[in-house]
């Protein structure tokens, strides 16, 4: 057994290089390193895209909104069908082939 008298100056030659060892495990955890520097960089970036969504999607829900109702095609086709019948039976429009 080590007599009580003798601990606290092996206290004092151990704990010097404890705390050397120790040292860089303790600036690891508590200071930043480069992952958690390029994790911050990801965390800003997909707040300021998240806020750009959000404005992007106010402003379509907003332009839907003053936009025209939707026209069915078979309408717009028909329409479309009728007015090239028209023309083609101006004769201005006919060829003078015959066709």
């Amino acid at each position: 057994m080590i007599p009580a008298s003798f601990a606290p100056m092996i206290l004092k030659i151990i704990l010097p290089q404890i705390r050397e060892i120790l040292a860089p495990l303790f600036k690891y955890k508590d200071e930043p390193n480069e992952l958690d520097i390029q994790m911050e960089d990801v965390e800003k970036k997909c707040s300021d895209i998240s806020i750009k969504l959000e404005a992007m999607e106010s402003v379509l829900k907003d332009l839907d909104d003053d936009s025209h109702p939707i026209q069915p095609f078979d309408e717009r086709i028909t329409k479309l069908e009728e007015f090239a019948k028209q023309v083609r039976r101006k004769k201005a429009f006919k060829r003078k082939d015959g066709e």
